[in-house]
């Protein structure tokens, strides 16, 4: 599906950047701060990653950049 390959953590905050949440949409590319609630609720899934970035392909796959 349009998740296919992510990690868990991506359609948790593809819904929240659809939903209007994202820290930064420039109309192409969601950008969230990992916080210490992410990192809670995806233990280990960061590693030392600040920020996570998601956009939609051409073909409708959710891909991080």
């Amino acid at each position: 599906g349009k998740f296919e390959g992510c990690r868990e953590y991506v359609p948790h905050f593809w819904s929240i950047g659809l939903d209007g949440f994202a820290d930064s949409d420039d109309g192409i590319t969601y950008t969230f701060k990992v916080t210490k609630e992410d990192r809670a609720q995806f233990p280990g899934a960061f590693g030392k990653r600040r920020t996570v970035r998601l956009v939609e392909d051409s073909n409708g796959f959710v891909n991080e950049v």
